[in-house]
């Protein structure tokens, strides 16, 4: 009984996903609760680069490398001290990523990374707010021509305005999967500094997409029109990190344990974040030149 109570253990212990952290661990217990809700994985540790720190709840590994080799997917919560080669050894050695936070690439850089990750069949899958504010939306976008509105606040305490816009193109891509046949945009800085940004895109499927970001309090909704229904949903305040975001977490990240594990699951996929910076920096270069620097 006991040797094949040991078996059990070890097969037990050897079907778990292995997950090693890297990034901030400031909030260290949402962490935890995050991925102690998934009963698939097991935490290998964290490695948190640029500083020492003490962990209550993880082994802590001063090696990423160490931590890298005891993982079967990784957790990336700070993306800053991240680099491309770190990012394509974690993709060669065909570890699963998950970007908690959206990894800073250029186009070149991505779409290197991206055959990358399709040679090797990892799983490289990025948080998005939006997405995880509408749980089950993606069966219900249709497909042919839709209108897409969207009203985002962007909070003092929570990201960047480059950040959020960059979440909203990437939202934008899931939905419609029709590329960006042209762009504009506007943006305004009132006496109090507070930038507003309208951005209008225009698909070669013919949908149209508004959105509109404001560092002024605004009203915060998505509306979706096609042909057959309309969906519209508030957006609450997903851009702070604090204890209203850790069900959007767990939901997020056991969507992508479901994709490791082969199963459905709504997630941002590194395709369509690759698929949204050159738009991305298309558009950062147009504010600029409006003298508007986000």
């Amino acid at each position: 009984m006991t040797s094949n109570a040991n078996t059990l253990k070890y097969f037990y212990f050897a079907c778990m996903i292995q997950i090693g952290i890297i990034g901030n661990l400031q909030g260290e217990e949402l962490i935890y609760q995050t991925l102690h809700n998934s009963k698939e994985i097991d935490i290998a540790g964290v490695y948190n680069p640029g500083r020492d720190f003490r962990s209550v709840q993880f082994q802590i590994f001063h090696n990423p490398i160490e931590l890298l080799e005891l993982s079967d997917a990784i957790l990336i919560y700070n993306t800053e001290r991240i680099s491309v080669e770190f990012i394509s050894l974690m993709i060669r050695k065909s570890k699963h990523i998950y970007f908690r936070m959206q990894p800073l690439l250029t186009v070149t850089e991505a779409a290197d990374l991206l055959k990358l990750q399709k040679e090797a069949g990892s799983v490289v899958h990025l948080f998005n707010p939006f997405l995880a504010a509408r749980p089950g939306i993606i069966p219900e976008i249709n497909p042919g021509v839709k209108i897409i509105n969207m009203q985002v606040g962007i909070k003092p305490q929570g990201l960047r305005m480059s950040s959020e816009i960059m979440n909203a193109l990437v939202f934008l891509c899931k939905l419609e999967n029709s590329p960006v046949k042209h762009l504009d945009v506007l943006g305004l800085q009132n006496n109090k500094a507070q930038i507003t940004v309208n951005i209008h895109a225009g698909c070669s499927s013919g949908s149209a997409h508004n959105i509109l970001l404001s560092e002024e309090s605004i009203h915060a909704e998505i509306q979706i029109f096609q042909k057959h229904n309309s969906i519209r949903f508030e957006i609450p305040n997903l851009t702070n990190q604090g204890d209203d975001m850790q069900p959007f977490d767990s939901f997020a990240f056991q969507n992508f344990i479901s994709r490791i594990e082969g199963k459905s699951g709504e997630s941002i996929a590194f395709e369509d974040y690759c698929n949204s910076l050159k738009i991305y920096f298309d558009l950062i270069e147009k504010l600029k030149y409006s003298g508007i620097e986000i």
